[in-house]
C-alpha cells in the first residue's frame, strides 16, 4: 500500500493564496472592516484567519485550482492510496475545498488558536501519520517538512524551492513544473495595447504646429507614459474587483489573474504602485 499523501493547499493545489486574495478582495470592497480584522492578529494568526474568511465576499468554491495535479490526485484516489488535506488555511476554507472534490480522506486546517503551519504542522503530520506520508507542497516553508516526508511532490516551485528539495536525501516522487510568469504575461494583464488610445494626447501638438519642439514632444510623451501606466493599474484593480464574475466568464477565466497565474497580491502591489506614484 502506498504511503497516505498529504496535500498542501495554498500554492500546490490551488493557484493562489487563499488569504491574500481574500485580504485583497475585502480590502477593495470593505476597506475599513478588513482593516479593523488586522486587530485580530493579536489573538493569533488562526483568529484573524478565521476572521477574513467570516467577513469574505468572494465565491471560494472558483479559487483556481491546478489541474493537472488534481488529475494525478484523481488517479492515486483510484489506485487505492489515501489522500489528506492539510493545510495553515483556515479550518472553514479546508472544509468547503474538500467537500468540492471530494477525495480527501480529512481536511485540517487552522483553528481553535492553533495555526497549522511550519513547525507546527510538522509536528501534527508526525503525530498524525507515525509510519510516514509523503507531502505535496510548493514553498520553501515546507522544506523542513519534505526533510522529515517518505517522498516529496514539488507542485508550481520556484526553481530555488526545487534545488533545496533535491539537496535533500528524501526521494521525489513527482514534480509538476510551473510556466515561469513570462514578460508577456504581465503585458498583457497590464492591457499596454490600450495605451493605443493616449495617442489622441499628440493630435493638439501636431494642430499647434509644436511637433518640432523638444519641450512640447517631452510633455507629451511623459503625458503619454504616465496616462498609460495609470490606465494599466486601473485595469489591475478591475481584474481584481471582477475576480468572481470572470472566473465565471467562458473566456475571462483565462485572464492571468482570474487563473492564478499572477497573484493578488503582486497584482495588487503592482496597481497601487502604478497609480499611486503618478498621482504624487
Amino acid at each position: 500500500m502506498k504511503t497516505p499523501l498529504v496535500v498542501d493547499l495554498d500554492g500546490t493545489l490551488l493557484r493562489n493564496d487563499s488569504l491574500i486574495e481574500m485580504f485583497v478582495g475585502g480590502l477593495l470592497r470593505q476597506p475599513w472592516i478588513i482593516l479593523k480584522a488586522l486587530l485580530m492578529l493579536f489573538d493569533g494568526r488562526s483568529a484573524f484567519k478565521q476572521r477574513i474568511f467570516q467577513i469574505n465576499q468572494l465565491d471560494v468554491n472558483l479559487f483556481p485550482i491546478r489541474d493537472e495535479f488534481l488529475d494525478f490526485l484523481h488517479e492515486e484516489k483510484r489506485t487505492g492510496r489515501d489522500i489528506f488535506l492539510v493545510t495553515a488555511a483556515d479550518q472553514q476554507l479546508a472544509d468547503v475545498i474538500a467537500l468540492k472534490l471530494g477525495i480527501f480522506e480529512t481536511a485540517s486546517g487552522s483553528k481553535d488558536g492553533h495555526n497549522l503551519k511550519g513547525k507546527q504542522k510538522l509536528e501534527y503530520l508526525q503525530k498524525r501519520f507515525p509510519h510516514g506520508f509523503a507531502y505535496a507542497g510548493d514553498s520553501s516553508a515546507d522544506i523542513p517538512i519534505w526533510k522529515e516526508a517518505a517522498s516529496i511532490i514539488l507542485v508550481g516551485t520556484s526553481e530555488a524551492t526545487r534545488r533545496a528539495a533535491q539537496s535533500l536525501k528524501t526521494e521525489i516522487e513527482h514534480d509538476f513544473s510551473t510556466e515561469r510568469i513570462g514578460f508577456g504575461t504581465w503585458i498583457k494583464a497590464l492591457r499596454i495595447h490600450q495605451w493605443s488610445k493616449n495617442f489622441l494626447l499628440f493630435v493638439p501638438l501636431i494642430l499647434a504646429h509644436q511637433y518640432a519642439v523638444g519641450a512640447a514632444i517631452a510633455n507629451v510623451l511623459a503625458a503619454f507614459f504616465c496616462m498609460g501606466i495609470i490606465a494599466s493599474g486601473t485595469y489591475l484593480i478591475n481584474d481584481l474587483s471582477d475576480l468572481d464574475a470572470d472566473r465565471n466568464h467562458k473566456t475571462k477565466r483565462h485572464r492571468a489573474i482570474a487563473s492564478g497565474t499572477i497573484g493578488p497580491g503582486r497584482a495588487f502591489l503592482v496597481a497601487v504602485t502604478a497609480i499611486g506614484d503618478e498621482r504624487l
